[in-house]
């Protein structure tokens, strides 16, 4: 029988829309639809952090596709199939190595620089010093190696990196920007965005109102005050896990108050 290898995103239990999955194990439904029933994946593994954004504990999954898969053409890499194999459990930095293999808008050597203008576009790098950069809607950026730099300008964009003094800059709304190495930068300008240290001795800036912003202690952050005008007042800054400050919890500002999101 036809087996697809493909990508999939849980949240922190490895449940997706409720339905519980472990490693190893194979499931299959009666009917598979595109967006209605079955399993899905995506073949692109960069294309799963359009469902699940690498931020707030999200894990991912390489899995198989057994039979017959379906898809929705002129939208991303998303097919599914009446039965799935959950096959291992992959890292960030490993999906961002096997998008650099397999996508012909990556790159794995040192000073690259990958752009795209498009939207739903997918730049991935894995070496020393790349620059990953979209103007498009709904892009993803990924670096696994040191001191890279992800910009991205549209909105619902996703930017990863998993390399030390990595940088990572979205001017979109809703943008979820993630990193998980020492000494990270991440920004944020536009509205409702998400920043996510996991690495130490980061730091978190957001501009944007209802941005909101988790870290691991010591992860120092700004995060802007808004008045009922929509004008912003100043910013409110802190440190992860020092004055009351949660590590490892989000938070945002509403009526110029910090307060858990």
């Amino acid at each position: 029988m036809k087996t697809t290898i493909a990508y999939k995103g849980f949240d922190k239990t490895l449940k997706c829309r409720n339905f519980q999955y472990k490693i190893g194990e194979t499931y299959t439904e009666d009917k598979a639809e595109i967006c209605q029933s079955g399993f899905h994946a995506c073949t692109n593994p960069l294309d799963i952090w359009s469902y699940y954004a690498p931020i707030d504990g999200a894990r991912f999954a390489q899995v198989e596709l057994i039979g017959e898969t379906f898809s929705e053409k002129g939208k991303d890499s998303k097919i599914c199939a009446k039965t799935i194999k959950i096959i291992k459990e992959l890292t960030i930095k490993e999906l961002i190595d096997l998008a650099v293999k397999m996508n012909p808008n990556a790159s794995s050597g040192d000073y690259a620089k990958n752009g795209s203008s498009g939207n739903y576009a997918t730049n991935a790098s894995s070496g020393y010093y790349a620059t990953n950069a979209s103007s498009g809607y709904s892009a993803n950026n990924a670096s696994s190696g040191y001191s890279a730099k992800n910009a991205s300008s549209g909105n619902n964009a996703k930017n990863a990196s998993s390399g030390d003094f990595a940088k990572n800059a979205s001017s979109g709304d809703s943008a979820s920007n993630a990193s998980s190495g020492y000494s990270a930068n991440n920004a944020s300008s536009g509205d409702y965005a998400s920043n996510e240290a996991l690495g130490k001795n980061s730091v978190i800036a957001c501009a944007g109102n209802g941005s909101k912003a988790k870290g691991v202690k010591g992860t120092w952050f700004a995060l802007p005050k808004y008045n009922k005008e929509g004008i912003c007042t100043g910013f409110i800054t802190g440190c992860f896990g020092e004055n009351d400050i949660k590590e490892n919890t989000w938070y945002t500002v509403k009526d110029e108050v910090l307060i858990e999101s």
